[in-house]
């Protein structure tokens, strides 16, 4: 069975789109300059189980590409059927959107805990799943030749002890993690990706005012 990627689209419509309009509104692809030396990015969005093209994930990019808003696109390197041509349509100057490895097949298992994890919760790397991420990391290298920086997010936001000298060894350069109760120990960068729009105990997208105060 293929999972067809829907998101709850009314939600996603509120927080983008559904704003008070601006005096002077953008173009649906206005040109887009990188931000000066020295100044923060004040928001980057981090896109996570991308696999394809399918119509959610365009209508998405069009939308964050026509407001100039950046993010993190995490593929996951088995599944994966698109490459840098399909966010270059959107981004043509290649300022807005990044390629970040998110796992290697996003098959989930289940802790004693009943915590879902892809990479193996032991204390020392498990060869195979070693090699399973440097395969998906040249895959990503491959298809996002301009897009992939060396960035890796764990599915279900669960981070092995091993994982960031593995990823330290294969040449990753950073990590990203949602839930600053996960936050690795790590011998690269790692970067929060601060406010997530789903409640997990609950099974349900936040509210958009929920959001909106996170963020602030």
């Amino acid at each position: 069975a293929i999972h067809p990627g829907t998101p709850a689209p009314r939600t996603l419509h509120r927080l983008i789109v559904d704003r008070p309009a601006a005096p002077a509104p953008p173009s649906p692809r206005p040109a887009v300059r990188a931000a000066p030396a020295g100044r923060r990015i004040p928001l980057v969005i981090r896109v996570d189980d991308v696999v394809c093209a399918e119509p959610s994930l365009r209508w998405l990019v069009g939308e964050l590409a026509g407001r100039g808003l950046r993010a993190s696109l995490e593929v996951v390197p088995y599944l994966v059927e698109l490459d840098q041509r399909f966010l270059d349509d959107v981004d043509p100057g290649r300022v807005l959107f990044e390629v970040s490895q998110h796992g290697w097949a996003h098959v989930p298992n289940v802790s004693g805990e009943g915590r879902k994890h892809e990479l193996s919760l032991a204390a020392d790397a498990p060869a195979d799943e070693v090699a399973c991420l440097a395969k998906g990391k040249r895959r990503l290298e491959e298809l996002f030749p301009d897009r992939f920086l060396g960035g890796f997010s764990a599915p279900f936001d669960a981070f092995p002890r091993w994982l960031p000298a593995a990823w330290r060894t294969l040449g990753g350069v950073f990590l990203s993690y949602v839930f600053p109760a996960n936050r690795p120990v790590a011998p690269v960068p790692t970067a929060r990706a601060g406010v997530d729009v789903w409640d997990w105990s609950t099974g349900r997208a936040l509210p958009p005012a929920a959001v909106r105060s996170e963020l602030d």
